[in-house]
């Protein structure tokens, strides 16, 4: 009951953004927006989505070797499409990376071990995310007057780099202290799995590379989106505003970013001109092509079989269908 309360408000919040978004944005415009969509460019976004999955799980199994979890390639591409499903395509109350958690420790590896493995494959994004905000910055403020966001920014990237410096510190001598009391043991143990991951350099800057890479793409995806309905968006101010408004979506309040990411990428992209209906459609359409992304994950969920879905409360019909 907890779950699905907390679902239904983020449900209300993404309904009530998107209520408010197009009660002050011409709806003829949006249509017409729609109408200029071009096949070529949105298939290419698509690509450019699919090939950023593909690239996570292969970050992703490398930090599952460098924690020493036996995780093949084409299993943790799999569990990665599932993950994406539950995330975007069919947002629920059992979140994608709960899947893959569960989905890990039901093939042998502790619970502990799992999660630690998810939570520090979303760390190694949000650390690369960081960086090209960080890197950004300069042209940021060089496009933006408005003094709230120039500096709301690198106040979020100075926190965020405290968070690691913390991190890191609960995983060395500090971490004993915390590890005696229970709620703040699990802390220390992905604390500790984390001095793992920094102990071996030239694979943590491979993650780090990884995790970069598939932050461009999505900033190439919102390009060629752009490109697709003729908004004007340069690639040098989707470089500069995209992660922002990436970052600003992983706030959990709605359901998959939803109504968060739209209203963000109207302020962003209002700061070079773009008109607030064009942002608006580009950023519908971007969540669109994550939904169409996320398709192939819930087919490979289904393929996962009885138990899967048992585990998680859904009804098997199969053996109704049987007799």
């Amino acid at each position: 009951m907890k779950q699905w309360l907390i679902f239904a408000v983020k449900a209300a919040v993404s309904g009530a953004l998107i209520w408010w978004l197009l009660a002050r944005i011409d709806t003829a415009s949006v249509i017409e927006g729609l109408g200029r969509v071009s096949v070529g460019p949105l298939v290419l976004a698509l690509v450019t989505i699919l090939f950023a999955t593909g690239l996570l799980s292969l970050r992703w199994t490398a930090v599952n070797k460098l924690l020493d979890i036996p995780l093949r390639l084409a299993r943790a591409l799999r569990l990665t499409f599932i993950g994406l499903f539950f995330s975007q395509t069919l947002p629920s109350t059992i979140g994608g990376d709960f899947m893959r958690v569960w989905f890990v420790y039901r093939d042998g590896i502790p619970m502990d071990r799992a999660a630690s493995s998810v939570v520090l494959d979303r760390l190694c994004a949000f650390a690369a995310l960081l960086m090209v905000v960080g890197l950004s910055l300069p042209m940021l403020f060089a496009i933006i007057e408005d003094s709230t966001p120039r500096w709301s920014l690198p106040l979020i990237v100075v926190l965020g780099i405290c968070g690691f410096v913390t991190l890191f510190a609960l995983g060395g001598r500090l971490g004993d202290i915390f590890a005696r009391w229970k709620v703040t043991r699990a802390i220390v143990v992905l604390a500790r799995d984390a001095r793992r991951l920094n102990a071996s350099f030239a694979s943590l800057v491979q993650i780090l590379a990884m995790a970069l890479a598939i932050h461009l793409l999505m900033v190439l995806a919102v390009w060629l989106i752009g490109q697709s309905i003729g908004a004007g968006i340069a690639l040098l101010h989707c470089l500069v505003f995209v992660p922002p408004v990436t970052l600003i979506s992983l706030v959990p309040v709605s359901v998959a970013g939803w109504g968060i990411r739209e209203g963000a990428m109207i302020v962003a992209f209002g700061f070079v001109g773009v008109p607030e209906a064009d942002s608006l459609v580009v950023s519908v359409l971007l969540g669109l092509i994550l939904v169409a992304a996320g398709a192939p994950g819930g087919l490979m969920w289904l393929a996962e079989g009885r138990a899967s879905r048992r585990g998680f409360g859904f009804k098997d019909h199969s053996r109704e269908s049987e007799s």
